[in-house]
């Protein structure tokens, strides 16, 4: 679909810069191939809604395998919860941590790629 949206674009001449997509999609995959065909050098840039990506990172959390000792609870649906409550707090805090990397390096998001596994390490720990 993003290629036939793509040929249209550049049927008119529109050149597109950045493409926003859903985390885990590849619908910029068809902007830069139309692109491609009308400008060979030419780059389409992926920009990941951060709803979406925030939505996948609490999916993947809650539904992860984790020990059976790692949330407290007597029982299965209690630890469950506390692994919901977990999954929130994972997803607010990277949230939180993203904003504030945006607005400290002024939205460069080579320096803030290069700060991202100091930030996991740490969020890890805490």
């Amino acid at each position: 679909m993003t290629k036939h949206i793509g040929d249209q674009l550049t049927s008119q001449g529109i050149l597109v810069k950045h493409a926003t997509t859903d985390g885990d999609g590849t619908g910029d995959k068809g902007i830069q191939e139309a692109m491609h065909a009308l400008y060979p050098t030419w780059k389409v840039e992926r920009l990941a809604d951060p709803t979406h990506l925030g939505k996948a990172q609490f999916r993947k959390s809650h539904s992860a395998k984790f020990s059976e000792s790692m949330f407290p609870g007597r029982t299965r649906l209690m630890r469950a919860h506390s692994q919901k409550i977990f999954s929130q707090d994972l997803k607010a805090q990277s949230s939180l941590i993203f904003k504030d990397l945006m607005k400290l390096h002024n939205g460069n998001m080579d320096i803030i790629t290069k700060r991202l596994p100091a930030v996991l390490n740490a969020t890890v720990l805490c």
